[in-house]
Protein backbone atom coordinates (compact mmCIF):
# COMPACT_ATOMS: atom_id res chain seq x y z
CA UNK A 1 0.00 0.00 0.00
CA UNK A 2 0.96 3.92 -0.59
CA UNK A 3 -0.15 6.51 1.52
CA UNK A 4 0.62 9.69 -0.16
CA UNK A 5 2.48 12.14 2.25
CA UNK A 6 0.13 14.07 3.04
CA UNK A 7 -1.57 11.24 4.68
CA UNK A 8 1.41 9.71 6.22
CA UNK A 9 1.23 9.28 10.63
CA UNK A 10 -2.80 8.82 10.20
CA UNK A 11 -3.54 5.29 10.77
CA UNK A 12 -5.00 5.35 7.49
CA UNK A 13 -2.37 2.52 6.59
CA UNK A 14 -3.06 0.16 9.85
CA UNK A 15 -7.07 0.91 8.96
CA UNK A 16 -6.54 -0.30 5.12
CA UNK A 17 -4.72 -3.63 6.15
CA UNK A 18 -6.92 -4.88 9.00
CA UNK A 19 -10.06 -4.08 6.49
CA UNK A 20 -7.50 -6.19 3.70
CA UNK A 21 -7.38 -9.16 6.58
CA UNK A 22 -10.90 -9.09 7.59
CA UNK A 23 -12.06 -9.41 3.78
CA UNK A 24 -9.19 -12.39 3.12
CA UNK A 25 -10.52 -14.28 5.97
CA UNK A 26 -14.17 -13.07 5.22
CA UNK A 27 -13.18 -14.87 1.74
CA UNK A 28 -11.41 -18.11 2.77
CA UNK A 29 -7.82 -17.27 2.27
CA UNK A 30 -4.84 -18.88 4.29
CA UNK A 31 -2.52 -16.81 3.96
CA UNK A 32 -1.18 -12.94 2.72
CA UNK A 33 2.10 -12.23 1.29
CA UNK A 34 4.07 -8.82 1.94
CA UNK A 35 7.01 -7.65 0.50
CA UNK A 36 8.85 -4.58 1.50
CA UNK A 37 12.55 -2.84 1.56
CA UNK A 38 13.74 -3.40 4.74
CA UNK A 39 14.45 0.21 4.24
CA UNK A 40 11.12 1.24 4.82
CA UNK A 41 10.73 1.61 8.48
CA UNK A 42 7.15 2.86 8.02
CA UNK A 43 6.33 -0.61 6.25
CA UNK A 44 8.26 -2.47 8.84
CA UNK A 45 6.56 -0.81 12.15
CA UNK A 46 2.73 -1.50 10.42
CA UNK A 47 3.43 -5.62 9.67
Amino acid sequence: MYIRNESQGKGIGKQLLQAMIQESEAKGFWTLNAGFFPENISSLRLH
